[in-house]
């Protein structure tokens, strides 16, 4: 996967989240783990900064963001 838009670097999808569920895979097996009550309003208030971020900084819009992906970013060479 590619992040860090716009100068893009390589990371591996690590984790899936949504607003109550954390998605993970690990042995092939995709277990879901539910956000604690008070994690919930900060993914929320997470997913809204990214989506200001985005659109004060680079002029993107990129409307509601429903999931978030926890990436883990490659050292390169």
């Amino acid at each position: 996967m590619l992040l860090g838009w716009p100068f893009l670097q390589e990371g591996s999808v690590h984790a899936i989240s949504d607003e109550s569920f954390m998605y993970t895979l690990s042995n092939g097996i995709i277990s879901k783990c539910r956000h604690r009550p008070d994690l919930i309003d900060g993914w929320r208030r997470k997913a809204d900064k990214c989506e200001q971020h985005y659109s004060r900084r680079y002029g993107t819009v990129t409307g509601t963001v429903n999931v978030i992906a926890h990436v883990l970013m490659l050292k390169g060479i």
